[in-house]
């Protein structure tokens, strides 16, 4: 970012992320520290699933060598995502939003992880789910599912995670 230009990265929607880093208005580490940053000040409001900081950071910075040096750019170029916690990342534990599943940790990414990936997407972290994705919200011991809408407290999700907001766009 230039020093004469600030950028709240918490307010912009996807395309205007996206923008941001391709023109070099910002950088892809940059976006994805205030967006941990904003997560870590909401979560005592909000459900959230699982976030791997040093991962993102990781993916942020290698984003941010593909630009400085060149390198053709993917459609998703520095776009933080959250994909729902019944998706495999090998980066991360995908527990299927059961008991039954707590600490498992897929040897790969799911397809639809890879293909993110390899549009220059920086998986961010994972979003809380129903069990299994098919059951009525439960409270679990490392989860919190009953969540206030992070853009608008009086909404409430009942299968709210860490929100696409802090993700992808600030939606609500």
């Amino acid at each position: 970012m230039r020093d004469d230009e600030f950028i709240d990265v918490t307010s912009l929607g996807a395309a205007d992320m996206l923008e941001a880093v391709r023109d070099g208005r910002i950088r892809a580490e940059e976006l994805v520290n205030a967006l941990l940053a904003r997560i870590r000040a909401d979560e005592d409001r909000v459900a959230r699933g699982h976030s791997s900081t040093s991962s993102a950071l990781e993916q942020a910075r290698n984003v941010d060598r593909v630009r400085r040096e060149g390198h053709p750019m993917g459609p998703l170029h520095g776009l933080p995502v959250g994909v729902k916690d019944i998706i495999d990342t090998a980066d991360m534990p995908t527990e299927n939003g059961t008991v039954l599943h707590a600490g498992r940790r897929p040897m790969d990414d799911a397809t639809v992880v890879e293909r993110l990936r390899s549009a220059g997407a920086i998986i961010l972290g994972k979003t809380v789910t129903t069990e299994l994705a098919t059951y009525a919200p439960v409270s679990m011991s490392h989860f919190t599912v009953r969540a206030a809408n992070a853009r608008c407290e009086s909404r409430i999700s009942l299968n709210s995670g860490l929100p696409a907001a802090y993700f992808a766009a600030t939606v609500s």
